[in-house]
C-alpha cells in the first residue's frame, strides 16, 4: 500500500472528505484502503481537492483523520479449491457461492 494522506470517513457514506489535496496522488478506479477495508473510487460523483467517492458505502466506524492508502496495482483476488464426492452416479454442474468477506493482508 502507498500511504495518502487522512480522510473523514462517515459510516455507509459513499464520498470521503479529505484533509489534504490528493489531486494527481489518485485517479478513478484506484483501489483504496481505509481502515483495513478496499474501496474504489467512483467513475461518477466529484473527484476533487476535498472529495473522494466510493463505489460502495463506506462500512467503518466514522471518523476523522483516518489513513488513506493506495492499494497496489498488483493486488489480485484469492482463490478457492472446493471438493464434492457425489453418492449417485452421473454428471453434475456445481455452483458455489460463497459469502462476501473483507480481508486485507498486510507483510511487514
Amino acid at each position: 500500500w502507498d500511504y495518502i494522506g487522512t480522510v473523514i470517513a462517515e459510516h455507509l457514506s459513499y464520498n470521503l472528505s479529505t484533509n489534504g489535496n490528493f489531486v494527481g496522488l489518485l485517479s478513478r478506479g484506484d483501489k483504496i484502503v481505509v481502515l483495513k477495508m478496499e474501496y474504489t473510487i467512483s467513475s461518477t460523483g466529484v473527484l476533487d481537492a476535498s472529495n473522494i467517492p466510493i463505489t460502495t458505502p463506506f462500512m467503518g466506524e466514522s471518523g476523522h483523520n483516518v489513513d488513506l492508502y493506495r492499494a497496489g496495482k498488483m493486488c489480485l483476488t484469492g482463490s478457492h479449491t472446493v471438493a464434492y464426492t457425489p453418492k449417485v452416479s452421473g454428471s453434475y454442474q456445481i455452483d458455489i457461492k460463497i459469502p462476501n468477506t473483507p480481508e486485507v493482508q498486510q507483510v511487514a
